[in-house]
């Protein structure tokens, strides 16, 4: 099984990615969209900041309430921007580790496309969907998916050729951390 993190957060940082997985240190994560998820903040924050010299009940003792850390939720019709990174197994668990206050969600592949320019002119945005297009992608495991992604909505202009295209769906994995209910 290929594995793929959604990253739309702290994630879309390479220097915040190797803390996690050093191995990613130099690799490519490439932009991408995903449909029917929005970016929130979604964590109520209630934190008891004071001096260590005083006593928590003195006049110095503050309370910071608001809203954080970062988050998606599943909503219809919703995007996110955000980027595609290819993980191994062992890399997956070191996310799943530090993403404890989160769930790791499978998202359905058909809503998973590259992110292109939204300034662009019509035709290079539908230029940049065409398989040929998906060639400048840097990553070849993250154009894989950009591919079936696409062959799963229907909109593939190429063959498959030999490849099983269901089987090859089936042995690929986009996951996003969605912070637990409370």
């Amino acid at each position: 099984m290929k594995h793929f993190i959604f990253g739309y957060g702290s994630l879309i940082c390479p220097q915040s990615r190797a803390v996690t997985a050093p191995s990613l240190k130099d690799a490519v994560a490439e932009p991408a969209v995903i449909s029917h998820i929005e970016r929130t903040w979604s964590a109520r924050v209630a934190k008891c900041q004071h001096d260590d010299d005083d006593d928590d009940d003195g006049p110095d003792h503050r309370v910071i309430r608001g809203w954080t850390p970062m988050g998606v939720r599943f909503r219809r019709g919703a995007e996110c921007n955000g980027v595609l990174i290819h993980v191994d197994e062992m890399e997956l668990m070191r996310f799943d580790v530090r993403e404890v206050g989160y769930v790791r969600r499978k998202i359905d592949l058909e809503d998973v496309r590259r992110h292109v320019d939204p300034s662009s002119d019509t035709d290079t945005l539908l230029a940049n969907e065409s398989s040929r297009a998906l060639a400048d992608v840097k990553c070849a495991e993250c154009r894989l998916v950009f591919e079936m992604a696409r062959a799963k909505r229907g909109q593939s202009d190429d063959a498959p050729g030999d490849r099983d295209s269901s089987r090859e769906c089936d042995d690929i994995a986009v996951w996003v951390y969605v912070q637990r209910e409370r």
